[in-house]
């Protein structure tokens, strides 16, 4: 089912899908094509970090990419060894190795993870760790850029799947 406006609406901005063949203005002699997508060959484009990283084990994108300043930020999930009571077969999952992380791109295929300084992991801050609340830990993330916010330092706000750590007292190998 097709669904016309009956009036016409005006705005200042506004984002079109490739899909959109209503809401084009101009489509004389316009054609629509769908081409599937190409797999970037230098896959992965956020790779592991090394041995000692908060992302060493695994990274899960559960995450947000927006695109601001002319550079698109990305807050994702990551995860180290202690994510996993016993790491060398991969499992069961103990969520304290869980943690948010943030990655930026001038292209969105090479990314860099700044150092932020804001979390101790493994005795230093070197790490692009964002700052959560002591003894949580999350799954999913979404971040929202909020630009009329009039409080600069909480333009971005992030809703979070998060998880207690109630697997403390779970035994390790």
């Amino acid at each position: 089912m097709t669904v016309t406006p009956t009036q016409s609406t005006a705005v200042d901005e506004a984002s079109f899908f490739a899909f959109d063949d209503v809401s084009i203005p101009f489509t004389s002699n316009l054609y629509l094509t769908m081409h599937p997508p190409e797999k970037y060959p230098g896959n992965p484009v956020v790779p592991l970090g090394k041995i000692g990283e908060p992302d060493e084990w695994q990274q899960r994108y559960y995450g947000t990419v927006l695109r601001h300043e002319g550079k698109f930020k990305m807050w994702y999930i990551a995860a180290s060894k202690e994510a996993f009571i016993t790491p060398s077969r991969g499992g069961p999952i103990d969520y304290r190795g869980w943690r948010f992380v943030y990655a930026e791109s001038e292209d969105g295929i090479h990314w860099k993870k700044p150092n932020l300084g804001l979390v101790e992991f493994r005795g230093n801050r070197d790490n692009n760790l964002i700052l959560m609340p002591p003894g949580f830990t999350g799954y999913h993330t979404l971040v929202l850029h909020e630009p009329e916010e009039p409080d600069p330092t909480r333009r971005f706000k992030m809703m979070a799947l998060i998880l207690p750590t109630l697997v403390n007292s779970l035994p390790r190998s």
